[in-house]
């Protein structure tokens, strides 16, 4: 019951600071705007929409906000909300990044620094991340570094890279973690030491850094710093290699291979060691054939089949994937009488024949059905009073499973199950009569909105320090969140539609038909039936894409000029 409190008490602050901040935003405050952006991409107190968060951070940029137009740049940059483009992320970076914003001139850097719709030019990107690092930016720091390590418009200083490395580092960058372990390792600027290694590679491991988690099983495995230890040297390449990490990919193969710190399976470290080598690592590239000679025809097909399984899945759990298949029915064996066996007591008694398992049931089932009526079966939030009903039903529901059953109902009966129906269906009914009289009598008489009910520094600190993600190249969103924001962007502006099909704005009907048909012709079943599965789901997303852009634009008249 704390934690259902607890729930709802977060709930609704999150829900009434969302409507505030709605409010502010509609009158045009620029900071409300992101504040509203930034909800609508974290999905906090409202329905989770990259294109909702587009817009609003498109109408805080447009006002000047520096703090809207590094968000605008970012979701530019990764596709979210928006058709991908680098080009107006420049924009929005370059706009951010005059007015001071860290995160906006690391990011403008990334994108000298790898020529992303600019010409490559590394001294650029030089003076982005300093500017950055300068102001504290932990991932500008690592960036910097990384251009003095290897010497990328400046000369090679592995001292400098240290430097960088160590500043991001004490600040909790994993990515800066895992340089400085990696310079420890070789002994670059810095005297080698193992020990160094370990305690900057585990503190970006568990951050999730695969390139740390890699030199970590390494550690384990040569016993560097550490006692051997191939058990814990599996566990640390695993996690990395279902991040799609080479080397240890490579690594854990050759220990599937040799049974070492786990069972021996030349299926699985031949699969480790082709997928390594499919991303051209050396050491696969060079083995591969040598671990293969030694192992069957069949098990060498059982690798490829794994291969081919876990490339489908992108590396997730392969080390337990099996390619076993079921020939034959499994035989079920038929229960035979046997006498009951005697009660266990309970531990502790809660009344009658309530036991503490039942009650852990019970707040579980009470939690479901809050759950229920708060966000399933009723449907979409469209009205306060229907918001508000639902969470009267919902808490009354959850109350009198736990408060009635644990007077004198026997649990899971047919008889109990009614009375629960019963008094969740009187709680919701309930609440939406005394949201709609509240309505009656006092917002519908309402001439203007109320003030918000705070604004000051601390809140709009609260809320930038949440703000959208400032990687672009880190945080993902999902293939299909990706996917279904494409076609939410083609449904609402013609002229992503037009960009998709390579034409400009002005493009005549004709045009639009001939390049729609073009397109959609390279993604014909007779064409695609050949390629595998993946590419064939490829071909499936860009026809639905093209087909959403076609009835967009004849929507919007633009096949009846």
């Amino acid at each position: 019951m704390l934690l259902l409190t607890a729930y709802l008490l977060f709930s609704s602050t999150v829900r009434a600071d969302a409507a505030s901040q709605m409010e502010q935003a509609q009158l045009g405050d620029a900071n409300a705007q992101v504040n509203v952006g930034t909800l609508y991409y974290q999905g906090l107190g409202v329905t989770q929409s990259y294109t909702e968060a587009v817009k609003w951070f498109e109408l805080a940029a447009n006002q000047g906000n520096a703090q809207g137009q590094f968000n605008l740049g970012n979701m530019y940059s990764q596709g979210q909300g928006v058709l991908q483009d680098y080009s107006a992320a420049v924009k929005w970076f370059q706009l951010s990044a005059d007015q001071g914003v860290a995160e906006a001139q690391r990011n403008l850097g990334i994108m000298f620094q790898y020529g992303l719709s600019v010409h490559q030019d590394y001294v650029l990107a030089l003076k982005w991340f300093q500017l950055a690092a300068s102001q504290g930016d932990a991932f500008g720091q690592s960036l910097l570094g990384t251009l003095y390590q290897y010497g990328l418009g400046v000369p090679q200083d592995y001292i400098e890279a240290g430097k960088w490395f160590r500043l991001a580092a004490t600040q909790g960058d994993a990515y800066g973690q895992s340089l400085l372990g990696a310079l420890y390792y070789q002994g670059q600027g810095v005297p080698q030491d193992y020990i160094e290694t370990l305690k900057w590679s585990q503190l970006a491991a568990a951050q999730g850094n695969s390139n740390a988690q890699a030199l970590l099983g390494t550690l384990y495995h040569q016993g560097q710093g550490i006692p051997q230890n191939d058990s814990l040297a599996v566990k640390w390449y695993q996690l990395a290699a279902a991040q799609g990490q080479a080397e240890a990919q490579f690594n854990l193969g050759t220990l599937y291979q040799n049974g070492q710190g786990i069972a021996k399976d030349a299926a699985l470290g031949l699969m480790w060691i082709d997928l390594a080598a499919a991303q051209g690592e050396d050491h696969a590239l060079k083995d591969r054939d040598t671990y293969a000679k030694t192992m069957s025809a069949e098990q060498i097909a059982a690798a490829q089949e794994l291969t081919k399984a876990c490339l489908a899945v992108s590396y997730k759990n392969c080390a337990t994937i099996s390619i076993k298949k079921v020939t034959k029915p499994e035989v079920i064996i038929q229960a035979t009488k046997q006498s009951a066996p005697a009660p266990v007591p309970a531990l502790i008694a809660i009344h009658k024949d309530k036991t503490l398992i039942d009650t852990a049931l019970l707040i579980a089932l009470s939690l479901l059905v809050f759950y229920i009526l708060t966000y399933g079966l009723i449907g979409k939030n469209k009205t306060t009073a229907t918001k508000i009903a639902r969470w009267y039903g919902g808490m009354g529901a959850g109350l009198s499973i736990i408060s009635q059953t644990m007077i004198n109902s026997p649990l899971w009966s047919k008889a109990w199950l009614i009375e629960q129906l019963l008094w969740s269906t009187a709680f919701f009914t309930l609440g939406y009569g005394l949201c709609i009289i509240k309505w009656h009598l006092y917002d519908k008489k309402r001439k203007k909105p109320e003030p918000p009910p705070f604004r000051n520094a601390n809140y709009e600190q609260t809320y930038r320090a949440q703000s959208a993600p400032t990687n672009p190249y880190q945080e993902k969103a999902s293939p299909a969140q990706a996917f279904n924001d494409k076609l939410n962007a083609l449904r609402s502006n013609a002229l992503l539609c037009l960009q998709l099909l390579n034409l400009p704005a002005n493009a005549s009907p004709s045009q639009i038909k001939w390049a729609f048909k073009q397109k959609m012709s390279a993604c014909h079943p007779d064409k695609v039936s050949n390629l595998a599965d993946k590419l064939k789901q490829v071909a499936e997303e860009e026809s639905k894409l093209l087909n959403v852009a076609y009835q967009t634009l004849k929507k919007y008249g633009y096949l009846n000029k």
